[in-house]
């Protein structure tokens, strides 16, 4: 089966044509991809810079900052009809949730 190619949709409308395109062409891969990506580069960056900084890197802080960011991301993208999915979100949900509780629970008074 043939794909659909970009020319069909109305570019004209917006960048998030594109990107609806992708997500579409790849069968809702894109974005949670996007999204992980999103994730891991905020939680290695803030773990990462830690460690450079004081020494040591906190890497449940990493991880729920990033299950945060990637929150307020998927919610952007929430936004666009079509983008993304009421079950990627609520994964997203739950993996920041399980992110804090982590932090919480390796937290060092």
């Amino acid at each position: 089966m043939p794909h659909e190619l970009l020319n069909n949709r109305n570019v004209e409308d917006g960048l998030h044509i594109i990107f609806i395109y992708i997500n579409d062409i790849t069968g809702g891969l894109f974005i949670n991809l996007f999204l992980v990506s999103i994730w891991v580069i905020v939680c290695m960056s803030i773990y990462f810079g830690q460690r450079n900084i004081l020494g040591r890197g906190d890497f449940s802080q990493g991880v729920a900052v990033a299950g945060f960011v990637t929150v307020i991301v998927a919610t952007f993208l929430l936004l666009v009809p079509g983008l993304l999915s009421t079950l990627t979100y609520g994964v997203v949900i739950a993996v920041a949730v399980i992110g804090v509780m982590f932090f919480l629970a390796t937290k060092n008074d």
